[in-house]
Protein backbone atom coordinates (compact mmCIF):
# COMPACT_ATOMS: atom_id res chain seq x y z
CA UNK A 1 0.00 0.00 0.00
CA UNK A 2 1.01 3.62 -0.37
CA UNK A 3 1.89 5.55 2.74
CA UNK A 4 -0.75 8.16 3.56
CA UNK A 5 0.24 11.77 3.00
CA UNK A 6 -0.69 14.59 5.35
CA UNK A 7 -1.09 18.30 4.64
CA UNK A 8 -0.04 20.60 7.46
CA UNK A 9 0.47 24.30 8.01
CA UNK A 10 -0.99 27.42 9.63
CA UNK A 11 -4.72 28.03 9.36
CA UNK A 12 -5.62 30.30 6.47
CA UNK A 13 -2.70 29.05 4.39
CA UNK A 14 -4.84 27.33 1.74
CA UNK A 15 -4.54 23.64 2.69
CA UNK A 16 -8.08 22.73 1.63
CA UNK A 17 -7.60 24.30 -1.79
CA UNK A 18 -4.24 22.58 -2.13
CA UNK A 19 -5.75 19.17 -1.42
CA UNK A 20 -8.52 19.68 -3.99
CA UNK A 21 -6.06 20.87 -6.64
CA UNK A 22 -3.84 17.85 -6.08
CA UNK A 23 -6.81 15.49 -6.35
CA UNK A 24 -7.90 17.18 -9.59
CA UNK A 25 -4.42 16.67 -11.06
CA UNK A 26 -3.98 13.02 -10.06
CA UNK A 27 -6.84 10.53 -9.87
CA UNK A 28 -4.87 8.21 -7.61
CA UNK A 29 -5.13 10.76 -4.82
CA UNK A 30 -8.18 10.69 -2.56
CA UNK A 31 -9.13 12.61 0.58
CA UNK A 32 -9.53 11.09 4.04
CA UNK A 33 -13.25 10.33 4.40
CA UNK A 34 -13.33 10.97 8.15
CA UNK A 35 -14.25 14.65 8.36
CA UNK A 36 -14.71 16.34 11.74
CA UNK A 37 -15.13 20.11 11.79
CA UNK A 38 -14.31 21.02 15.38
CA UNK A 39 -15.87 24.48 15.23
CA UNK A 40 -19.11 23.30 13.64
CA UNK A 41 -19.57 20.06 15.56
CA UNK A 42 -18.55 21.18 19.06
CA UNK A 43 -20.75 24.19 19.68
CA UNK A 44 -19.72 24.50 23.34
CA UNK A 45 -16.03 24.67 22.52
CA UNK A 46 -15.82 28.26 23.78
CA UNK A 47 -16.52 26.98 27.30
CA UNK A 48 -13.37 24.85 27.29
CA UNK A 49 -9.97 25.94 28.54
CA UNK A 50 -7.08 26.43 26.11
CA UNK A 51 -5.68 23.07 27.19
CA UNK A 52 -9.00 21.29 26.70
CA UNK A 53 -9.48 22.79 23.23
CA UNK A 54 -5.95 21.85 22.21
CA UNK A 55 -6.32 18.32 23.56
CA UNK A 56 -9.64 17.82 21.76
CA UNK A 57 -8.19 18.92 18.43
CA UNK A 58 -5.14 16.73 18.96
CA UNK A 59 -7.23 13.63 19.74
CA UNK A 60 -9.34 14.20 16.62
CA UNK A 61 -6.13 14.33 14.58
CA UNK A 62 -5.00 11.05 16.14
CA UNK A 63 -8.25 9.40 15.04
CA UNK A 64 -7.93 10.84 11.52
CA UNK A 65 -4.35 9.58 11.26
CA UNK A 66 -5.59 6.10 12.18
CA UNK A 67 -8.33 6.36 9.57
CA UNK A 68 -5.78 7.40 6.94
CA UNK A 69 -3.73 4.25 7.52
CA UNK A 70 -6.89 2.14 7.52
CA UNK A 71 -7.97 3.59 4.18
CA UNK A 72 -4.47 3.08 2.76
CA UNK A 73 -4.63 -0.58 3.75
CA UNK A 74 -8.12 -1.06 2.27
CA UNK A 75 -7.35 0.85 -0.94
CA UNK A 76 -3.72 -0.07 -1.74
CA UNK A 77 -3.80 1.57 -5.18
CA UNK A 78 -4.91 4.93 -3.78
CA UNK A 79 -2.87 7.64 -2.04
CA UNK A 80 -4.73 9.04 0.94
CA UNK A 81 -4.48 12.78 1.64
CA UNK A 82 -5.37 14.03 5.13
CA UNK A 83 -5.78 17.65 6.20
CA UNK A 84 -3.70 18.18 9.38
CA UNK A 85 -1.22 15.90 11.11
CA UNK A 86 0.88 15.55 14.22
CA UNK A 87 3.05 18.43 12.99
CA UNK A 88 0.04 20.72 13.43
CA UNK A 89 -0.50 19.51 16.97
CA UNK A 90 3.14 20.11 17.81
CA UNK A 91 3.19 23.59 16.26
CA UNK A 92 -0.02 24.80 17.89
CA UNK A 93 0.87 23.34 21.28
CA UNK A 94 4.25 25.08 21.08
CA UNK A 95 2.60 28.45 20.43
CA UNK A 96 0.08 27.91 23.22
CA UNK A 97 2.96 27.29 25.59
CA UNK A 98 4.94 30.29 24.28
CA UNK A 99 1.93 32.51 25.02
CA UNK A 100 1.39 30.78 28.39
CA UNK A 101 -2.11 29.70 27.41
CA UNK A 102 -1.24 26.25 28.75
CA UNK A 103 0.92 25.40 31.73
CA UNK A 104 4.15 23.42 31.49
CA UNK A 105 2.34 20.42 33.00
CA UNK A 106 -0.44 20.66 30.42
CA UNK A 107 2.13 21.02 27.66
CA UNK A 108 3.81 17.79 28.77
CA UNK A 109 0.45 16.01 28.66
CA UNK A 110 -0.06 17.17 25.08
CA UNK A 111 3.36 15.83 24.18
CA UNK A 112 2.46 12.50 25.76
CA UNK A 113 -0.50 12.22 23.38
CA UNK A 114 1.75 13.18 20.47
CA UNK A 115 4.00 10.20 21.22
CA UNK A 116 1.12 7.89 20.25
CA UNK A 117 1.02 9.21 16.69
CA UNK A 118 3.49 8.35 13.88
CA UNK A 119 5.64 11.48 13.78
CA UNK A 120 7.61 10.74 10.64
CA UNK A 121 4.62 10.44 8.31
CA UNK A 122 5.08 11.90 4.83
CA UNK A 123 3.83 15.45 5.10
CA UNK A 124 3.30 18.45 2.85
CA UNK A 125 3.76 21.64 4.87
CA UNK A 126 2.09 24.66 3.33
CA UNK A 127 3.76 27.56 5.13
CA UNK A 128 3.21 30.93 3.42
CA UNK A 129 4.83 34.14 4.69
CA UNK A 130 3.17 35.76 7.70
CA UNK A 131 1.92 38.69 5.61
CA UNK A 132 0.14 36.30 3.24
CA UNK A 133 -1.45 34.38 6.11
CA UNK A 134 -2.76 37.55 7.75
CA UNK A 135 -4.14 38.83 4.46
CA UNK A 136 -5.95 35.56 3.77
CA UNK A 137 -7.39 35.43 7.28
CA UNK A 138 -8.66 38.99 6.93
CA UNK A 139 -10.25 38.22 3.55
CA UNK A 140 -11.83 35.07 4.97
CA UNK A 141 -13.46 37.13 7.70
CA UNK A 142 -14.66 39.80 5.27
CA UNK A 143 -16.20 37.10 3.08
CA UNK A 144 -17.67 35.33 6.14
CA UNK A 145 -16.30 31.99 5.00
CA UNK A 146 -15.74 30.49 8.46
CA UNK A 147 -17.97 32.52 10.79
CA UNK A 148 -18.31 29.94 13.56
CA UNK A 149 -14.63 29.04 13.49
CA UNK A 150 -13.54 32.69 13.51
CA UNK A 151 -15.68 33.41 16.55
CA UNK A 152 -14.31 30.44 18.50
CA UNK A 153 -10.64 30.86 17.58
CA UNK A 154 -10.36 34.60 17.04
CA UNK A 155 -7.41 34.71 19.46
CA UNK A 156 -5.43 32.57 17.00
CA UNK A 157 -5.70 35.17 14.24
CA UNK A 158 -3.54 37.88 15.83
CA UNK A 159 -0.23 39.01 14.37
CA UNK A 160 1.62 37.55 17.35
CA UNK A 161 -0.03 34.14 17.18
CA UNK A 162 0.29 33.80 13.40
CA UNK A 163 3.94 34.88 13.50
CA UNK A 164 4.81 32.34 16.20
CA UNK A 165 2.88 29.63 14.38
CA UNK A 166 4.59 30.27 11.06
CA UNK A 167 7.95 30.06 12.86
CA UNK A 168 6.92 26.80 14.55
CA UNK A 169 6.19 25.17 11.21
CA UNK A 170 9.50 26.43 9.85
CA UNK A 171 11.22 24.28 12.47
CA UNK A 172 10.02 21.11 10.67
CA UNK A 173 11.46 22.04 7.28
CA UNK A 174 14.61 19.93 7.61
CA UNK A 175 12.67 16.73 8.30
CA UNK A 176 13.40 14.28 5.43
CA UNK A 177 9.75 13.18 5.42
CA UNK A 178 8.53 16.71 4.73
CA UNK A 179 8.16 18.81 1.60
CA UNK A 180 7.64 22.53 2.19
CA UNK A 181 5.71 24.81 -0.18
CA UNK A 182 4.78 28.48 0.10
CA UNK A 183 1.58 28.55 -1.94
CA UNK A 184 -1.02 26.28 -3.50
CA UNK A 185 -0.52 27.42 -7.09
CA UNK A 186 0.50 25.48 -10.21
CA UNK A 187 4.28 25.61 -9.68
CA UNK A 188 4.02 24.13 -6.21
CA UNK A 189 1.41 21.57 -7.31
CA UNK A 190 3.88 20.16 -9.84
CA UNK A 191 6.66 20.13 -7.26
CA UNK A 192 4.44 18.19 -4.82
CA UNK A 193 3.33 15.65 -7.41
CA UNK A 194 6.95 14.89 -8.31
CA UNK A 195 7.72 14.42 -4.61
CA UNK A 196 4.74 12.09 -4.18
CA UNK A 197 5.60 9.88 -7.12
CA UNK A 198 9.33 9.68 -6.46
CA UNK A 199 8.79 8.38 -2.96
CA UNK A 200 10.96 5.51 -1.75
CA UNK A 201 8.61 2.83 -2.76
CA UNK A 202 5.60 1.41 -1.03
CA UNK A 203 4.73 -0.25 2.21
CA UNK A 204 3.30 -3.70 1.79
CA UNK A 205 0.30 -4.83 3.78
Amino acid sequence: MHKPIFVSGPHGGGKSALIQRLIQRDNRLTENDLTIDVAEEFQHLKLLSSFEKTLLRMLIRVVRVQRAYEMASNEPDRIILTDRSVYDSLAYAHVYRELEWVTSEEYMKLHAVKEKVPLHARTIILNPPVETLLERLENRKKNKERVVRDALFNDEDTVEFVTLLQESFTAFEDDPNVIVVRNNEKDEIEKILQWIHHAPVLLRS
